[in-house]
């Protein structure tokens, strides 16, 4: 007699409720840190705002950190920059022996380590002293040339008077995050350079160029990666979601 003997694959073992809810709390945890950690290394934090001050500094254009200088009638815009070997200019850019992209061993020498100011000085010779600017930035680059990110104002549009060149303008305050701070600081020769954008050009000049340069100033402290705030955010609205479906079976 041939005996078969059947083999058995056991049965799957079952989570309860209360340990399924544990291990899906865990997942939903996990997915919210990912997500914060992936979020962190991909959003520019960067912001500049106007500090509605002016501030008094510099002894003329060569003695201060320009970065860049724009000089048309009756509009402005131009940019500096830099493609790992050598420094660019667009538009109106003017002064270029003065205004260019600066590397961190320059700011680092002027005792900029960190978020920082930039100061806008308007120049103007003509009939008309005013300006009207609408939106700068600036572009940080790496050491080859590649732009790690930027920091812009954006607007109100603000109504200028002339402060005169090299000696006082208005103060803007550029502020960084921590990760910004670290990937910008960390290579002495990595650049930073300035713009103003060709849709929102520098309106009402007239015979003057008009001047940006960095500042040590007191922009505050830095500030948090926004896509990680809305990443976390988002990860404890669906924990507060799986809770309250928890506490209804319950």
């Amino acid at each position: 007699m041939v005996c078969v003997l059947k083999s058995h694959s056991p049965e799957p073992a079952t989570l309860d409720k209360g340990e399924e809810r544990v291990k899906t709390g865990k997942r939903l945890l996990g997915f919210a840190a990912v997500g914060l950690l992936l979020g962190s290394s991909a959003a520019s934090a960067a912001t500049i705002t106007f500090a509605d001050a002016i501030a008094s500094t510099g002894t003329g254009k060569g003695n201060v950190l320009g970065v860049v200088s724009v000089d048309n009638t009756p509009s402005e815009f131009g940019s500096t920059g830099w493609d790992g070997t050598n420094l660019t200019f667009s538009g109106d850019a003017f002064d270029t022996s003065n205004f260019f992209a600066r590397t961190v061993a320059e700011l680092v020498a002027n005792d900029i380590t960190g978020s920082f100011g930039i100061v806008f000085q308007v120049n103007e010779a003509g009939a008309v002293k005013d300006v009207q600017l609408q939106q700068f930035g600036l572009t940080f680059f790496s050491s080859v040339g590649g732009v790690l990110f930027t920091a812009q104002y954006s607007g109100p549009t603000l109504d200028l008077a002339a402060t005169g060149q090299g000696t006082s303008g208005y103060l803007f305050n550029v502020l960084l995050s921590q990760a910004e701070i670290n990937q910008f600081f960390g290579n002495n020769a990595n650049r930073v350079g300035g713009f103003v954008p060709s849709d929102s050009p520098i309106l009402e000049t007239s015979d003057g160029s008009d001047n940006f340069f960095l500042v040590q100033g007191q922009p505050g402290t830095p500030i948090p990666e926004p896509a990680s705030i809305l990443l976390l955010g988002s990860g404890l609205a669906g924990l507060g979601g799986w809770r309250a479906r928890r506490g209804k079976r319950a």
